[in-house]
């Protein structure tokens, strides 16, 4: 640990920012037989939040700080200690967030494009899988949103997730 780390451990603990805890049996067990270093991202909690509808960076911070705020492991670290590995829960932490800005233009739009320029070709259809979750369940569609292509009656392609539309492209050419 770089002395800055440990000056800054030293300050949090004085000030009753954080506090040291010897591990439970279980935690021990698993420190002792994992291969990977404390601070390796396999350690890491790591979660995914789907949020339908707009929300704010702003508004989306404040959630995750609502739920880290009151759910001690997600401000849990463990340390190499003198006598064994120690648990640091910190009274507060700060979300790691990472935005993403996505295509203002939805797929549906590239696919409705795409069909235009096919017209005399292929023909596209849309199904509304909460409303149809036999058919979705049939053709093993898990995300949204799933093109899949048909050739014979027979599904030829699966394009799973949000495509630039050169690749759908290459993809309808390469079915028909």
């Amino acid at each position: 640990m770089s002395d800055d780390k440990r000056a800054r451990l030293k300050e949090w603990i004085e000030s009753g920012e954080a506090h040291l805890h010897p591990l439970t049996f279980s935690q021990r067990e698993l420190w002792e037989a994992s291969p990977a270093p404390p601070s390796d991202v396999s350690n890491h909690i790591c979660c995914v939040i789907d949020v339908r509808g707009l929300i704010s960076p702003e508004d989306c911070v404040a959630a995750v700080q609502h739920v880290i705020d009151r759910q001690d492991v997600l401000r849990l670290s463990f340390l190499p200690g003198k006598n064994g590995p120690v648990q640091l829960v910190r009274k507060s932490a700060e979300p790691v967030i990472r935005f993403r800005d996505v295509s203002p233009r939805l797929p549906s739009e590239q696919i409705e494009e795409l069909a235009l320029e096919y017209a005399d070709q292929i023909v596209i259809g849309e199904l509304d899988v909460d409303a149809n979750p036999n058919t979705a369940s049939k053709f093993s569609v898990l995300s949204i949103p799933t093109l899949i292509l048909f050739r014979g009656g027979k599904p030829a392609q699966r394009i799973v997730g949000y495509q630039p539309k050169a690749n759908l492209r290459q993809k309808i050419d390469a079915v028909l």
